[in-house]
């Protein structure tokens, strides 16, 4: 009997422990910016990465302001993480702490390595706490993730960069800069106060093919934008030419002025249509009724165009028609492709653990001549990658590009008229939850049927007992 009541208590303390080694530590936070040695810019859209016994434990990448903001979990205390830039270790690393915070800036110079960096510790738990999630911009990637990789997050407290490496607070006398990450294709986000004839600019993430919307304010207020991006609406239908449709409210002020809209088609959507930059137009329903606004191409790449349509200061639903061109064998970015720059190939491979994946793309020179262009990755619609890059003529390069993933998610990765698709398994946390549930329920069940042993063999002794005890009181009655 003794050692079946030893037995239990060591299942107990086993079942105590087995929960205590289950629990889920604190993330080591770490962020900062990136500024280039040569003039002190600020670097943007630079792959970031800590790294740890040769794997990747977070990668963003910096905002359009530099900033970057990773947490780091699941290492032992004391180990050491390093700092990478575009796959470059720079040397510079952090001692990974339990519930810690640090900030690592670093002035990169050419050879990716930091020669002026400054870092704080600090266990302030409180400090991201002031963001407003509505102001939220994540990738990647970590998340994520996530803009591109690092213009996602809200603006952070105190001194520190804003989490996710959104934009730093800015001076009243300066244009108001907000970005978000879109939810489920939607956002509506707070600007907070606006002055008259203040600009404002708001950048998204994850939205297919939006990238924001500038405006000046004609008055004072607490203003809010609200944006959407759809592949439908339940407005009259505008056309058969439609391909997407972006929604802009701005409320909190009585007008504006000088309203465009920033938006960016994949090289690979034109060449469906056999269609080129300029035979893409945009209307916008304002007020029951859809017109065409103006419309121009602020950027032509190998990989995508970017455009822009001014619709004075007026709001509503804009409508991008892209239409399908007859008598062309292939759409005028096609041709430019095959003739000068071209992408060969894309590949995406997920990492063991399933929480990033590598892009490798190979960017081939076709013309006579050298060139210089830009190769842009994109990720569900969305630039997170971009090199600037000079190609001999029949020179080859090998790009890659390390992108978060994690959950069930569908990716489409997409270079030129190159294009990949992934599925994301689940991570090592979505699956750590399941199986502890497994082993705490398993020993659960183990402890109850331990205890119905103990009972039974408690209640026959008492049996027993009680037979010993009514034999003795009949001899005795006798």
């Amino acid at each position: 009997m003794k050692a079946f009541k030893l037995l239990l208590i060591g299942l107990l303390a086993l079942s105590f422990v087995a929960i205590s080694v289950a629990q889920p530590t604190l993330p080591h936070r770490v962020y900062g910016e990136f500024t280039d040695d040569a003039d002190g810019s600020e670097i943007s859209g630079l792959n970031v990465s800590f790294n740890a016994s040769g794997s990747i434990v977070a990668t963003q990448n910096t905002s359009s302001e530099g900033f970057y903001d990773l947490y780091i979990q699941g290492l032992s205390s004391g180990e050491n993480v390093y700092l990478f830039a575009d796959g470059s270790n720079t040397t510079e690393y952090v001692n990974f702490t339990n519930g810690s915070s640090t900030a690592l800036n670093c002035r990169l110079n050419s050879s990716n390595l930091c020669v002026d960096t400054s870092d704080d510790d600090s266990n302030d738990k409180d400090e991201d706490d002031t963001g407003d999630d509505t102001d939220d911009n994540t990738n990647d990637d970590n998340n994520g993730d996530d803009n591109g990789g690092g213009s996602t997050g809200g603006g952070g407290g105190g001194g520190s960069p804003p989490a996710g490496g959104g934009f730093a607070p800015l001076p009243d006398d300066d244009p108001v800069e907000k970005s978000s990450k879109l939810e489920n294709g939607e956002a509506n986000i707070s600007l907070g106060e606006v002055e008259q004839d203040q600009l404002v600019s708001v950048e998204v993430s994850d939205a297919d093919y939006l990238d924001g919307f500038t405006f000046t304010a004609s008055s004072s207020g607490d203003a809010y934008v609200y944006l959407k991006s759809s592949n439908s609406t339940s407005l009259e239908d505008p056309g058969s030419d439609v391909l997407h449709y972006f929604e802009v409210r701005v409320s909190g002020i009585d007008s504006f002025t000088n309203g465009s809209l920033a938006y960016t088609l994949p090289a690979s959507v034109l060449n469906e249509r056999n269609a080129s930059p300029s035979d893409v137009s945009v209307q916008i329903n304002s007020g029951g009724s859809w017109r065409a606004v103006d419309n121009s191409v602020t950027y032509e790449g190998v990989s995508s165009d970017s455009f822009r349509a001014d619709s004075g200061g007026v709001d509503g639903v804009f409508a991008v028609n892209v239409p399908e061109i007859e008598g062309r064998e292939t759409g005028e970015n096609e041709t430019e492709s095959t003739e000068g720059l071209n992408i060969q190939s894309l590949t995406v491979t997920p990492s063991e653990n399933g929480d990033t994946a590598s892009v490798n793309l190979v960017a081939v020179n076709n013309r006579e001549e050298a060139l210089d262009d830009v190769v842009e990755l994109r990720r569900n619609g969305e630039v997170v990658k971009d090199w600037n890059i000079s190609l001999e003529s029949g020179e080859t390069r090998e790009l890659s590009y390390t992108s978060e993933i994690g959950g069930s998610e569908d990716y489409m990765f997409s270079a030129g008229s190159e294009s990949a698709s992934l599925t994301s398994g689940s991570g090592e946390d979505d699956e750590g939850l399941p199986i502890f549930l497994i082993a705490v329920v398993a020993i659960l069940i183990l402890v109850g049927a331990v205890l119905v042993y103990i009972y039974i063999i408690e209640y026959r002794q008492a049996q027993e007992l009680d037979e010993v005890i009514e034999g003795i009181e009949k001899r005795n009655n006798e």
